[in-house]
């Protein structure tokens, strides 16, 4: 299983409509378990990152919103996504080496 910051991007994005094609049996094997290895990343980050990532990404807040929420532009907001992204990598290399 190789995972890159696209890859991780686009299960993010597509995290729901992935869980909808497991329940129905519609996803192969190697999704699946790039599905479950970025959840398992996820929790394994702090409340705050996890927290972000979350908003970001499965609870369709605007980030206009999300970032006036958290008191920062829309550009440190992506920069901070891409820093969390970065630590899920690094976890993934840490997993890999297992």
């Amino acid at each position: 299983m190789q995972l890159k910051t696209a890859d991780i991007k686009e299960i993010l994005k597509n995290y729901n409509f992935i869980k909808l094609q497991i329940s129905n049996g519609l996803v192969d094997e190697t999704t699946k378990e790039k599905l479950v290895f970025v959840e398992n990343c996820i929790n394994a980050l702090d409340d705050k990152n996890k927290q972000l990532i979350k908003e970001f990404y499965l609870d369709c807040i605007s980030k206009k919103q999300l970032a006036k929420k958290m008191f920062i532009s829309r550009a440190g907001l992506y920069k901070k996504i891409d820093a969390i992204i970065n630590k899920i990598i690094k976890l993934y290399e840490t997993y890999k080496k297992i």
